[in-house]
């Protein structure tokens, strides 16, 4: 038992100790059984929460033995699904760094390949516990191990004609689809969240996920709560969620970007759902999209993080004309508000702000 290092790395987390287990005492030996596993079950159902199970660890005078148990029946873990089988030794190896006192950095490539999502967020709750503790990076391609509210966290791996591969620092500075695409799902997975706030009652739907976050850190920047900001799907598909929400009790409101797609929205709310007009607003008075209501100065400063870049056109112009993904970049200001950093916006993106928050407000 001393070589074995599955034991060793058991040993680390459950408080097993072979001494024990090879000494004369029965009657400690029986209360060291227990210990093990009274600690090992209460730790590891934190981070498995599929199903009812419980870990068992077992010896005679010749044997260790290590079960998984299932409605009271003992299982070897080979006979559980590869699934099974690898979150348990990604939890034992996973604990055991992390908790042997060693300067540890993890490196685990594509945690969770066997997994189906429920359990990918098992293992993703396993990962924050350990970076407790040690220092860890992984490589995923699957979206429910990307946190949406942390995207700060993520660097983009991408391979280039010129360089081989490539390590990008700013998730909204690559336009690589095939590489954003599990950042892209994860925020897609967030948005879904939105419809689901039943104690909402003032609801303001939108076109695209991009409004959703720049509206979220207006109200953030505001200190106001009292609306909450739904993605429409786009333009076609908003009069259908703003009947479900409406259907739950719900206050509902349409905002569009002023452009076309407000004119052919407002026609359609108007003559097939028989929404009134004034249901219907407008992120700007004048023409432009919602990246408009920040001055030039403020969108490169604190959206597009550098103040350095040169253009005439509009906000939304250059984002469309130099393919930012919008989607990307409004997330980033949004976490830049709620981390509590300090924006000090002027007063041209301040007033377009309250105005438009304001003209909300004022429809519920």
């Amino acid at each position: 038992m001393e070589k074995n290092e599955w034991i060793k790395d058991l040993s680390v987390i459950s408080n097993l100790k072979i001494t024990t287990i090879k000494g004369t005492d029965d009657r400690g030996k029986e209360k060291h059984k227990d210990d093990i596993n009274i600690k090992l079950n209460r730790d590891y159902e934190k981070f498995w929460t599929q199903d009812v199970s419980n870990l068992s660890v077992n010896w005679d005078s010749e044997h260790l033995y290590f079960w998984i148990k299932e409605d009271g029946y003992p299982f070897e873990p080979s006979l559980r699904s590869k699934g099974r089988q690898w979150h348990l030794a990604f939890y034992i190896k996973v604990s055991a760094r992390a908790n042997e006192n060693i300067p540890n950095i993890i490196l685990i490539d594509e945690p969770g390949l066997f997994l189906h999502a429920k359990a990918q967020e098992d293992i993703l709750g396993k990962l924050e516990d350990s970076a407790k503790e040690v220092q860890l990076i992984f490589s995923t391609h699957s979206p429910y191990l990307l946190e949406a509210d942390k995207l700060n966290r993520v660097r983009l791996v991408h391979r280039t004609k010129k360089s081989g591969t490539e390590i990008e620092n700013k998730v909204h500075a690559l336009a690589d689809k095939e590489t954003l695409t599990p950042i892209l799902t994860a925020i897609g997975l967030e948005l879904n969240d939105g419809i689901s706030a039943l104690d909402k009652v003032n609801n303001a739907v939108v076109e695209g996920p991009s409004d959703v976050y720049y509206l979220n850190a207006f109200k953030k920047i505001l200190n106001k709560e009292s609306v909450n900001f739904i993605f429409g799907g786009g333009c076609g598909n908003m009069p259908y969620v703003g009947t479900i929400l409406h259907g739950w009790g719900g206050k509902v409101i349409y905002l569009y970007d002023n452009d076309q797609g407000k004119k052919d929205g407002e026609k359609n709310l108007q003559d097939n759902w028989l929404v009134t007009k004034d249901l219907i607003l407008s992120v700007l008075n004048t023409a432009g999209s919602i990246e408009d209501i920040f001055s030039l100065s403020d969108f490169k400063k604190f959206v597009l993080g550098d103040e350095s870049k040169t253009y005439t056109e509009t906000n939304s112009a250059h984002v469309k004309k130099a393919k930012l993904d919008k989607v990307l970049i409004a997330k980033k200001f949004l976490e830049i508000c709620q981390n509590g950093t300090t924006i000090g916006l002027d007063k041209t993106t301040m007033d377009n702000i309250t105005k438009l928050i304001e003209n909300i407000e004022k429809k519920f």
